[in-house]
């Protein structure tokens, strides 16, 4: 009977995906590379990580007064990479707590304008 148990269970794991594999659009960052923030609405924010990436953070609560704040930081959780909207937080200097973050994605390049026809 424990074999058949140990079988089944062992069976059930093998047919798992490996938890290494990670999808390809998952991109990490470094949270010391995040250069610039930009209020969209109450519910959202865009960050500027680097030279050219940027990713929209979906707060858990509306925070409107982030249309009128200068001093907002982020802090990580475990290590400075920010993997998941669960590394982040938002916080400021007259928040009470922090702003958790329920969503995460990043922001794809737009394309470039298409051509106007000649005419």
């Amino acid at each position: 009977m424990h074999r058949a148990l140990l079988a089944a269970a062992l069976a059930a794991l093998l047919s798992l995906p490996a938890a290494a594999e990670t999808p390809k659009d998952r991109t990490c960052f470094r949270a010391d590379n995040i250069n610039g923030w930009t209020y969209v609405d109450r519910d959202t924010v865009r960050i500027t990580v680097g030279v050219r990436e940027q990713y929209e953070l979906t707060l858990f609560s509306p925070q409107p007064e982030l249309a009128f704040r200068y001093g907002v930081g982020v802090r990580t959780r475990g290590s400075s990479w920010v993997c998941s909207p669960l590394d982040l937080e938002i916080i400021g200097d007259r928040f009470e707590g922090a702003v958790h973050v329920k969503a995460m994605r990043r922001v794809e390049d737009r394309p470039a304008p298409a051509d106007k026809p000649a005419g």
